[in-house]
């Protein structure tokens, strides 16, 4: 018993803590085919850091084992970049601590341990051939269709901050100058455009456009000399109007009718009870009655709808967001979040108007 006893204790606590270690090598590996097969299914991802959803995964099984801290790397496509059918592979290794210090003794404090996956990439570019070197690249995105924008018409007339309305709400993105701020209630009387209409009279949405405008008349010391100078409310929203109206040196009481909602439209403007004089100037105390018209809505511009299928359903919004929609996103089967997208009712890598809504969810029975 006395020879014996040594030789059933080692191989007690090595059974032990070899165990505790092959359960976490087994562990590993599953680790590792959880990382692979995600990697392989959304080759086209760009952030692979601990807040996404592929670390979220494999962390999330890594809890079960006594080993730590579990180092992840990112996937390894061959050929790169990713193309379906190549390879996707996935690492993952840890320090596993020894439970007995026998065990410990005999092959230090610690045992590294690592696993690593390989799995066919499922998605991608299905017409490229997984070969060695670079791949035909995925063919890109269709242009965006021709939106037809044209030029508000006139512009003469109206005051700078009522052009610049009607520039953005004709569909333009293009840079308006001059930028808000004091000469808003300046009365344009020109302007002039970078880009050339077509036969139609259709300009791109990115056109800029500069306007020139009546400057205030010429004083020695900048002063008014019958009171103050009169702005152009023409087609400024009801609310930046009352600004101008107040900031211009006139009381924001007497801004008139009483009521009016920021949905409207200045369309004219009446001083009283005195007329404007000719130098463009009136009492402090006069009134602006003005009529309006309901604020039309902005033109939509195209956005492309991003590929979702296979994709978190956590990430969908921010996706969605970024690709420059405007709407929320619906999703089926709310009941069921989170999962894994496998239906959108737009087509991807497709242009659509920025506020058009979109519903994903998980495959409806009898939807293609």
């Amino acid at each position: 018993m006395a020879l014996l006893l040594p030789l059933l204790l080692l191989l007690l606590v090595m059974s032990i803590d070899l165990g505790r270690a092959f359960f976490g090598w087994i562990t590993l590996q599953n680790l590792s085919r959880i990382g692979a097969n995600y990697a392989a299914t959304h080759p086209d991802l760009s952030d692979w850091g601990p807040t996404s959803r592929y670390q979220e995964l494999i962390l999330r099984d890594a809890q079960a084992i006594n080993c730590e801290p579990v180092a992840i790397t990112d996937p390894v496509f061959t050929p790169y970049p990713a193309v379906f059918g190549g390879d996707a592979t996935v690492s993952v290794t840890c320090s596993f601590a020894l439970l007995t210090p026998i065990a410990g003794a005999l092959v230090g404090g610690s045992l590294e341990l690592g696993a690593a996956s390989t799995f066919p990439v499922r998605a991608g570019c299905p017409d490229c051939e997984a070969v060695s070197g670079s791949s035909p690249p995925p063919p890109p995105p269709p242009p965006p269709p021709t939106a037809c924008n044209r030029e508000p018409n006139p512009f003469v007339g109206l005051s700078v901050g009522g052009a610049r309305n009607a520039w953005t709400w004709a569909g333009f993105t293009g840079t308006f100058t001059p930028a808000a701020g004091a000469d808003d209630g300046r009365t344009v009387t020109g302007r002039s455009i970078n880009q050339v209409p077509d036969a139609d009279g259709c300009l791109p949405h990115w056109t800029t456009v500069t306007v020139v405008f009546d400057p205030l008349p010429a004083q020695p010391d900048g002063a008014c000399p019958s009171g103050t100078y009169v702005p152009n409310l023409a087609n400024m929203t009801v609310g930046d109007a009352k600004t101008v109206w107040q900031a211009a040196g006139f009381l924001a009481e007497n801004f008139l009718p009483d009521g009016l909602t920021g949905n409207l439209v200045v369309v004219t403007q009446t001083i009283g009870p005195a007329e404007v004089a000719p130098d463009g100037c009136a009492d402090p105390a006069s009134t602006v009655t003005v009529t309006t018209k309901t604020k039309p809505k902005a033109d939509k511009q195209y956005c492309l709808v991003p590929v979702f299928i296979g994709m978190w359903s956590a990430d969908a919004q921010a996706a969605w967001t970024a690709a420059g929609f405007t709407t929320s996103v619906n999703f089926l089967a709310p009941e069921l979040l989170p999962y894994t997208i496998e239906y959108q009712s737009l087509v991807g890598a497709t242009w659509e108007k920025c506020g058009t809504a979109l519903t994903l969810g998980p495959n409806p029975e009898g939807t293609p």
